[in-house]
C-alpha cells in the first residue's frame, strides 16, 4: 500500500498500550489506540489497583486489631463493619480510571477507538465495520484469568479477578484455588477482613517462584493470622453446597471436602489472542501467547507485540518496558533487545516479598 491511515495502530489500551501510543506520538507519528473495554487494562480495572486498595484496607483493619501493641487502648470494644470495603475499592478504581480518560489521549493527538479489531491481513484490520491500515502494529491485548479443567466447576458460581471486585459485600468464607502471588495476596487480605479463607495449592508450597526460606517465614505469619493453607492438595471436583460451594481435594492419598460461601479461581492467566485474526495476518502464536524475537517483533516484520500477551513476565512494569523496546524498534534505527536479567517484582503480602534478578 502506498498510503496508510496511521503510522501505528496499538491494539490494547492497558499499560503497554498507553506507553507505546504516547511514545510513538512523541516520535511524531500518527497513532490510533484501540480498546474493546475500558482504558487502563487489567491493572487499573481488575488487577493491581483494586487488589492493592483491598490489601490496604485489610492492613488498616489489622492495625486496628493490634492497637495495644502500640500502647493504645480503645475506649470501647473494637468492632469493624466491612460492608463498605468493596465500595471503597471500586471508588479507588474509578479515581484512577478518571486520570486517563480518552479525552487526554485525544488532546495529545492520539485517536482512541473503542471496538473489537480483527486483522484482515498483515496491513489491515477491521473494527466497527471500518477498515483501517497502518505501517506498524503493536499488539498489547494483555491476558485474562484461566479456569482449570476441574470436574463440576461449571456447576458452581466462582470468582475470578474479573468478577471479584464487583462483590457488594464480603463473603463469610472463601476458598482460594491457587497459591501464586495473586491468590496469596487476596487470600491474606480477605483473611484480615474477617473472611474465613482456605488456600488450596497443588504444589508443595505457595509462591513457588520465591525463595523457599522466605516463603516459609511468610507462611508461618499468615497461618498465625488465621489463614488456612493446604499444599500438595489436588482439586478433584466442585459441587454446589447449599448456597455455597464444596470442593473435594486429595492430599497425600487422603480425600477431604472443603465448603465455603464462594471460591476464587487464581491458578493462572491466558493470553488474549482469540478473535484477533492472527492467522490471517500471519502472526505465529501458541497457547502461551504471541511468538516474538528479542526485539518484540512477530513473524510479520511490521507487527510487534508486548505485555502479557507475549510474556514471560505478567507485570505492568514489564509491559511498559517492553512497549518502549517494541516502539523504539518499530520507528527508530536503534535496535533494542529485551533484557530480563534484572527483572524486579514484589508480592504485596505482609511482610512483602521482593526480588531482583
Amino acid at each position: 500500500m502506498s498510503s496508510y491511515d496511521y503510522d501505528l495502530i496499538v491494539i490494547g489500551g492497558g499499560a503497554a498500550g498507553f506507553v507505546a501510543s504516547k511514545l510513538a506520538r512523541g516520535f511524531g507519528k500518527k497513532v490510533a489506540l484501540i480498546e474493546n473495554n475500558r482504558l487502563g487494562g487489567a491493572c487499573t480495572n481488575t488487577g493491581c489497583i483494586p487488589s492493592k486498595a483491598l490489601i490496604r484496607a485489610a492492613k488498616a483493619a489489622n492495625e486496628c486489631r493490634r492497637l495495644q501493641s502500640f500502647g493504645l487502648e480503645p475506649n470501647v470494644p473494637l468492632s469493624l463493619n466491612t460492608d463498605r470495603v468493596m465500595d471503597h475499592v471500586r471508588s479507588v478504581v474509578d479515581t484512577v480510571y478518571r486520570g486517563h480518560p480518552p479525552e487526554k489521549f485525544a488532546a495529545q493527538g492520539i485517536d482512541v477507538i473503542f471496538g473489537t479489531p480483527r486483522f484482515l491481513d498483515s496491513l489491515r484490520i477491521s473494527v466497527n465495520n471500518r477498515t483501517l491500515s497502518a505501517r506498524r502494529y503493536l499488539i498489547a491485548t494483555g491476558s485474562s484469568s484461566s479456569a482449570p479443567a476441574i470436574e463440576g466447576l461449571d456447576t458452581v458460581p466462582y470468582l475470578t479477578n474479573e468478577t471479584l471486585f464487583q462483590l457488594t459485600s464480603l463473603p463469610r468464607s472463601l476458598i482460594v484455588l491457587g497459591g501464586g502471588p495473586s491468590g496469596i495476596e487476596l487470600a491474606s487480605a480477605f483473611n484480615r477482613l474477617g473472611v474465613e479463607v482456605t488456600v488450596v495449592e497443588a504444589l508443595d508450597r505457595v509462591l513457588f517462584r520465591e525463595d523457599r526460606e522466605l516463603v516459609e517465614l511468610l507462611a508461618t505469619r499468615l497461618t498465625a493470622e488465621g489463614l488456612t493453607m493446604l499444599t500438595s492438595a489436588r482439586a478433584v471436583r466442585f459441587a454446589p453446597w447449599g448456597k455455597g460451594v464444596r470442593l473435594t481435594t486429595e492430599q497425600g492419598g487422603a480425600v477431604r471436602d472443603i465448603s465455603a460461601e464462594n471460591v476464587l479461581i487464581a491458578v493462572g492467566r491466558k493470553p488474549n489472542i482469540e478473535g484477533l485474526g492472527l492467522e490471517l495476518a500471519g502472526v505465529r502464536h501458541t497457547d502461551k501467547g504471541i511468538v516474538t524475537n528479542n526485539r518484540l517483533q512477530t513473524t510479520v516484520p511490521a507487527i510487534y507485540a508486548c505485555g502479557d500477551v507475549v510474556g514471560p513476565y505478567q507485570f505492568s512494569h514489564m509491559a511498559e518496558y517492553q512497549a518502549v523496546v517494541a516502539c523504539t524498534n518499530a520507528f527508530l534505527p536503534i535496535r533494542k533487545t529485551v533484557d530480563y536479567r534484572h527483572v524486579v517484582w514484589s508480592t504485596f503480602t505482609d511482610p512483602e516479598l521482593a526480588r531482583a534478578g
